[in-house]
């Protein structure tokens, strides 16, 4: 394995968009909705979707030339202190070996060192164990959501699911090599 991120370019998107509707990646996800068309992930990633206070931006995951998965950020301008929301996907034929693990961890070193990151989020479905021993083992601690945020995921997300928050702050990374 050879295993590396670059920023996500449109030629990617295909593949990210079928390892998304894997029939084993598909259950551990918020339901595929018009922004998960190859044309917004286009308008997402050109940022006509951007904002004064949020930028999307996406990495994608590599072995070798092959694309294995990709990793969507939500950069968040609060209070003039800049946090990331994260989501992600891998094949399933690399689950269980560290790649996610090590995608991250370069990523989130970036983040840290060089974006001046103060902490980041990630969801994930109280089911998804795998995603939960990631974070685990990265070191990001559970979070509470809000009541009134739940409610408004569900509703935004067409989502039924209990969702669980974990957060990483800038003080409790370990910077690694990737």
């Amino acid at each position: 394995m050879h295993i590396n991120i670059r920023d996500t370019a449109a030629e990617d998107l295909d593949a990210i968009l079928r390892i998304g509707n894997d029939a084993l990646v598909a259950p551990h996800q918020y339901r595929q909705s018009l922004a998960g068309t190859r044309d917004k992930w286009c308008d997402f990633l050109a940022g006509k979707r951007d904002t004064k206070f949020v930028t999307f931006r996406c990495a994608t995951i590599l072995d070798g030339d092959t694309i294995i998965g990709n990793v969507s950020q939500w950069h968040i301008n609060s209070n003039d202190r800049p946090i990331v929301q994260c989501g992600w996907n891998l094949t399933p034929a690399y689950w269980g070996r560290g790649v996610m693990c090590l995608a991250l961890t370069e990523l989130f070193n970036r983040f840290f060192a060089n974006d001046g990151v103060a902490h980041i989020y990630a969801d994930c479905f109280r089911s998804n164990h795998r995603c939960i021993r990631v974070l685990e083992k990265l070191g990001f601690t559970p979070n509470g959501i809000p009541p009134h945020h739940r409610v408004i995921i569900a509703w935004s997300m067409r989502c039924l699911h209990w969702i669980r928050r974990f957060r990483l702050d800038s003080e409790m990374w370990q910077p690694s090599a990737p």
